[in-house]
C-alpha cells in the first residue's frame, strides 16, 4: 500500500480480488479527500505497439462514455498504463455486486425483490438504449457488473465491452476481448461485431460466431432475463444450456405470469422478444404492484436486508454495521434532526410574537415588557440548552 499510480492516486487499500485482477481504493493527491477506485488488469504485450493501441482503444471508449450521465452508472474517469499493468480509474460506490444474493443462507430470493432489482437495471438500460445517434447495447449484463450499495440501488460498475449499434451498418469494433473467466486476455485486435464478447449464459444467441446478425438493445434484454433466471433459481445460466429453460424447472414455486415474462425476454429468436427493455420493466412493474402486491419501499427493504455488512479497504473501529442498520440509523437521525429543528422554530416564533405583543400593549419601559423580554430570553436559553444535549 501507498504506491502512487500515474503520479497521483496514491493506494490506501484493496477492495476485492478476482481473476481480472484487483481492485484499489485510492487517494486522489490533486483532490485532496477525493477517492476513486482502481481497477487492476495484469496485460502482456507480445508487441510494444499494441500496449498504445490498447490506450487508444479505452481513449476512445472514454470519448462515448463522457457524455453519459446517470446516477446509476458509475463514473469512469481515466485510464492508465503502466508497465504491464492497466487501471481503470473509476467513481468509488460502497456496496457489493449482485453476487452477494447468492448465499444460500438466505434462502430463496423472494419474487419481488428479483423483480425490483430487474427494474433498476431496466432504467439503466433504457438510458443506454436511448442514445442518439445511436443507442449504447451494453452486451455483458451479469451480477458482478452490477453493484448493490446499502441504500438499495443498483449501479452499472463495467463498460468492458459496451458498443453503439449502427444499425444496418457493418462496422468493426475496437475491443479488449474478456473469456468466460473474466481474466485479461493476451491478444488485442480489432474484432467483427459477430464476436461473443459477452459472457457465456448472458450472451443472447446472435452474438455468438456464425449468427451473422448484428448485436441490439434485445441483447441486453435477453442478458437482464437470464440474471433474473440467475437471481431466482440462483443458477449460472452457463450451466443451464442454450435455450435456457423455463423458470420453474429451477424455481418451482415461480408463479405463471413470471415465468411468461422471463421466457419472453431470453426467447433465442429476438424478434419473439420484447421489443424494448422499457416493455419489460412495465411488465415486471405490473407483475410486482398487482400479484406480489410490493411497493418499491416494500421491496427495497426486503433487499437491504439481505446485504452483508459492507467491507471497507481501512480499518473500522468497533462492530461493523449492517447496511440496514446504518440505514435505518440515517433515518432515525434525520427525523431527530427535524423534530429539533421544528420544536425550535415553533418556539422562537412564538417568544417573538409574544414580546411584540408585550411592547405593543404596555411600551418597551413597563415592568410588563422587561418581563416579558426576561421570560422570553430565559426560556429560549433553556430550549438551546437542551437541544445541545440532544434531550429535544
Amino acid at each position: 500500500m501507498g504506491e502512487v499510480i500515474g503520479q497521483r492516486y496514491r493506494i490506501v487499500g484493496q477492495l476485492g480480488k478476482g481473476g481480472f485482477g484487483s481492485v484499489f481504493l485510492a487517494d486522489d493527491l490533486q483532490q485532496p479527500g477525493k477517492q476513486f477506485a482502481l481497477k487492476q488488469l495484469d496485460v502482456t504485450f507480445s508487441d510494444p505497439k499494441q500496449a498504445q493501441e490498447l490506450q487508444q482503444f479505452f481513449d476512445r471508449e472514454q470519448k462515448i462514455l463522457s457524455w453519459l450521465s446517470h446516477p446509476a452508472i458509475v463514473q469512469r474517469h481515466e485510464t492508465l498504463i503502466e508497465g504491464k499493468m492497466l487501471y481503470l480509474v473509476m467513481e468509488h460506490v460502497v456496496g457489493n455486486d449482485l453476487r452477494c444474493l447468492f448465499d444460500e443462507r438466505q434462502g430463496p430470493l423472494a419474487h419481488s425483490v428479483a423483480c425490483f432489482v430487474a427494474e433498476q437495471v431496466c432504467d439503466i438500460l433504457a438510458y443506454l438504449h436511448s442514445q442518439k445517434p445511436h443507442p449504447i447495447v451494453f452486451r455483458d449484463l451479469k451480477p458482478s457488473n452490477l453493484m448493490l450499495t446499502p441504500q438499495g440501488t443498483i449501479k452499472l460498475i463495467d463498460f468492458g465491452i459496451a458498443r453503439l449499434h449502427q444499425g444496418g451498418s457493418d462496422p468493426t469494433l475496437s475491443a479488449l476481448p474478456m473469456p468466460a473467466n473474466e481474466e485479461a486476455t493476451a491478444v488485442l485486435g480489432r474484432l467483427q461485431d459477430t464476436t461473443c464478447l459477452g459472457t457465456p449464459g448472458y450472451a443472447a444467441p446472435e452474438q455468438y460466431p456464425g449468427s451473422g446478425m448484428q448485436s441490439d438493445p434485445r441483447a441486453d434484454i435477453y442478458a437482464l432475463g437470464a440474471l433474473m433466471l440467475h437471481l431466482l433459481g440462483r443458477v449460472s445460466p452457463a450451466r443451464l444450456g442454450m435455450p435456457l429453460p423455463p423458470l420453474q424447472k429451477v424455481r418451482g414455486d415461480a408463479g405463471a405470469e413470471l415465468e411468461r415474462i422471463v421466457a419472453k425476454a431470453t426467447d433465442p429468436e429476438r424478434d419473439k422478444r420484447y421489443p424494448s427493455v422499457r416493455l419489460l420493466a412495465k411488465a415486471l412493474n405490473e407483475h410486482r404492484l398487482g400479484r406480489l402486491m410490493a411497493n418499491d419501499k416494500v421491496a427495497r427493504d426486503q433487499l437491504v436486508k439481505l446485504l452483508p455488512a459492507v467491507k471497507t479497504a481501512t480499518p473500522e473501529s468497533g462492530r461493523s454495521q449492517k447496511p440496514a442498520e446504518r440505514v435505518q440509523a440515517r433515518f432515525q437521525d434525520t427525523q431527530r434532526m427535524a423534530s429539533t429543528a421544528n420544536v425550535t422554530r415553533n418556539l422562537v416564533v412564538a417568544l417573538i410574537v409574544l414580546l411584540l405583543g408585550a411592547l405593543m400593549l404596555y411600551g418597551l419601559t413597563t415592568p410588563y415588557a422587561i418581563a416579558s423580554i426576561f421570560g422570553g430570553a430565559l426560556t429560549l436559553g433553556v430550549v438551546l440548552v437542551l437541544r445541545n444535549h440532544r434531550v429535544l
